[in-house]
């Protein structure tokens, strides 16, 4: 849900980029994703910047109504 939100609400409007930071965070274990998202971790320097704060405002995780 995180990742593909995140994809859902970005990816049409990525640059070069961001493209490519959105690549380098898929190669990354979904734990620290996670991690970084909810601010539990620090993410590395390389992931730092603008798309980690996107990633971070979780403004455009849907949750689905049980």
């Amino acid at each position: 849900m995180l990742v593909g939100g995140f994809a859902d609400r970005w990816l049409d409007t990525l640059d070069a980029d961001g493209f490519a930071w959105f690549e380098a965070l898929l190669d990354e274990q979904d734990v620290d994703i996670l991690a970084w998202a909810f601010g539990k971790e620090v993410a590395p320097a390389r992931l730092q910047g603008e798309m980690l704060a996107r990633l971070k405002a979780l403004d455009y995780v849907r949750l689905v109504p049980r």
